[in-house]
């Protein structure tokens, strides 16, 4: 019996039905259809003209997401050489956006060391569940520029996370679909770091 190669739906834009390959790995979780309608449905009106961040990238659903529906350019970060591969073959192939697509192979924990400010506009971020890596994450990116005036971040986690509030972001809004969460913050421009809260 021939397995199928597992694959992604883009679900809107440019790229709408295409199907997104995907490398075989046991620690991959691509964010569901479910889920990513949902994201994208709070950035409604953010997307377009937008210069794109994806953390965490792994498939790539949410960058190459963004990209077709309307984002100037997305920037990738995945600590996974052979992933960072995929991900540059799939936006040249199934998007044809190779120039406004840009992988980095490091640690998304740490943005601000690669990428310093680059004043994103949508930073998506969805890490592995339960990793404790979104806190660390959330305050790196509010010291400095890394996220534009009225930018957005959202972020992708476990049902039951606890918030982080980030000075100078605004209260987060989370919404509940089954076994994953979604918050998402706006920047006001003038956070410094961040803190926890239940």
């Amino acid at each position: 019996m021939v397995r199928r190669r597992p694959t992604l739906r883009i679900l809107a834009g440019t790229a709408k039905g295409r199907l997104v390959p995907l490398r075989e790995n046991a620690g991959l979780r691509p964010t569901s259809s479910r889920v990513r309608e949902a994201i994208f449905s709070m950035l409604q009106g953010h997307i377009p003209g937008a210069r794109a961040l994806d953390l965490f990238a792994g498939s790539g659903s949410l960058g190459l997401e963004a990209l077709s529906r309307g984002a100037q350019s997305c920037t990738l970060v995945e600590l996974d050489e052979g992933l960072a591969g995929v991900l540059r073959k799939n936006a040249a192939s199934i998007l044809g956006q190779e120039a406004a697509l840009r992988v980095l192979v490091g640690d998304a924990r740490a943005p601000a060391s690669l990428l310093g400010d680059a004043g994103f506009d949508v930073v998506l971020m969805d890490p592995p569940y339960r990793s404790g890596f979104v806190a660390p994450t959330l305050v790196d990116l509010a010291r400095g520029a890394m996220v534009a005036d009225d930018g957005v971040v959202v972020v992708v986690h476990e049902a039951g996370w606890r918030t982080v509030d980030v000075v100078g972001w605004s209260e987060p809004v989370s919404r509940r679909y089954g076994d994953s969460g979604v918050t998402l913050y706006r920047c006001f421009g003038d956070g410094d770091g961040g803190s926890e809260s239940a």
